[in-house]
């Protein structure tokens, strides 16, 4: 590699740690004029038993433009395994459940995603 990628490389990283690290202004979380955020107040969570028995839930979710998610499993042996098969009413391999929810005056509320689509 030449000195000049190198360099070029270099730059750009410094340039993404330094907007990383930077943080977000006040100014870059609202959008802009005539910009929507579909994802704004948003948060998702999809659950689903694996051939295995295995519970894994996906949670997505955004909160004043910054957005966080993550994976939980819980095997058939878990304590809680029966909590989450509850709470999402999985029974068997193969089922699965999302659970929608809108920030609606600082509360999360559980939305009908059809119920959601037609506002």
């Amino acid at each position: 590699m030449s000195k000049k990628s190198e360099d070029k490389e270099k730059n750009a990283g410094d340039k993404m740690i330094d907007y990383l690290t930077r943080g977000v202004s006040d100014e870059d979380r609202e959008p802009r004029e005539g910009e929507v955020d579909l994802i704004e107040g948003y948060s998702r969570e999809i659950a689903f038993i694996g051939e295995d028995g295995t519970i894994c839930i996906n949670y997505v979710g955004q909160k004043d433009y910054v957005s966080g998610g993550g994976w939980e499993q819980f095997s058939p042996d878990d304590p809680q395994y029966g909590e989450y098969c509850a709470k999402y009413g999985l029974e068997k391999p193969g089922d699965s459940k999302c659970i929608l929810r809108r920030l609606v005056d600082g509360e999360w509320v559980e939305i009908d995603d059809k119920q959601d689509q037609a506002n």
